[in-house]
């Protein structure tokens, strides 16, 4: 019974190293730099361009001025009318 321990031990210390994400360099070409990476700060086009590949919403506005949900599933205003509450949708992790 130890033995099958230790050989599986073994094994699964020798294949973890396999299955650990690696890092990856992301190259964007544009025309200029953006301004900032804060995603609070966005007010020029360059901006928004890139922080929506990096980011996504909660909402998104469509072309007729509704709002469909990005990773909100419902959201309401509450009694406080400063106060708004989202549901999300479940973080969904790729392994690959």
């Amino acid at each position: 019974m130890i033995k099958k321990l230790l050989a599986a031990s073994l094994l699964s210390a020798t294949l973890l190293p396999l299955a650990a994400p690696q890092a990856a360099t992301v190259r964007w070409a544009r025309s200029a730099d953006p301004a900032t990476l804060d995603p609070h700060a966005v007010n020029v086009g360059l901006n928004f361009n890139l922080l929506h590949q990096m980011y996504e919403p909660l909402l998104i506005r469509l072309a007729d001025n509704s709002l469909q949900g990005a990773i909100a599933t419902h959201w309401k205003q509450t009694d406080d009318p400063a106060v708004w509450e989202f549901k999300r949708k479940r973080a969904v992790i790729s392994t690959s």
